[in-house]
């Protein structure tokens, strides 16, 4: 009877994990457009509402190791990296159906979250060699071409005239 309500125990971390982490996937979701749109004081808040998930996933997955320990414990399962897939098998009809579910659903999301990282990661990426590519043109054209004077050595103009700033002396 104990391990029933230990069971019981954990699928209900179990989806309060998966909640927050599906809370954690959206916010993570938006960051994408609010980067395009550089809204930075929105950004800084998605921030802050990512960094309060984060503790707090921090928190009912460190509950989740314990009670998978505790019900592995009353169930005779070896204690060394136990899976819920594990404790699924020893258990029978829908108690081993609604763990898997729930495994499922937690692997689902957390999937989902590394594919949003993936986009986000190549977006800025992406940005940060447009930005790379531009200060190297701005660079190219503020830098001033020398040529040679009558006698033979190279002379740097004082003004960049046709360029796209120019600069008296």
């Amino acid at each position: 009877m104990e391990a029933n309500s230990k069971i019981s125990e954990l699928e209900k971390v179990l989806l309060e994990e998966i909640k927050l982490y599906e809370s954690y996937a959206e916010v993570l979701g938006a960051d994408t457009d609010l980067m395009t749109q550089m809204n930075i004081d929105e950004l800084e808040q998605s921030n802050k509402r990512k960094a309060t998930l984060l503790l707090k996933i921090d928190a009912v997955d460190q509950l989740r190791q314990r009670t998978v320990q505790e019900v592995a414990q009353e169930l005779g399962i070896p204690e060394e990296k136990v899976r819920l897939k594990d404790i699924a098998e020893h258990l029978s009809g829908s108690g081993s159906e609604s763990l898997l579910s729930l495994r499922d659903r937690l692997k689902s999301v957390t999937n989902k979250i590394r594919t949003i990282q993936a986009d986000a990661s190549g977006f800025v990426q992406s940005s940060l060699s447009w930005i790379d590519g531009s200060m190297s043109t701005l660079k190219r054209l503020l830098t001033p071409t020398g040529t040679y004077n009558a006698r033979g050595r190279v002379d740097h103009p004082s003004s960049f005239a046709g360029r796209v700033v120019e600069n008296k002396v």
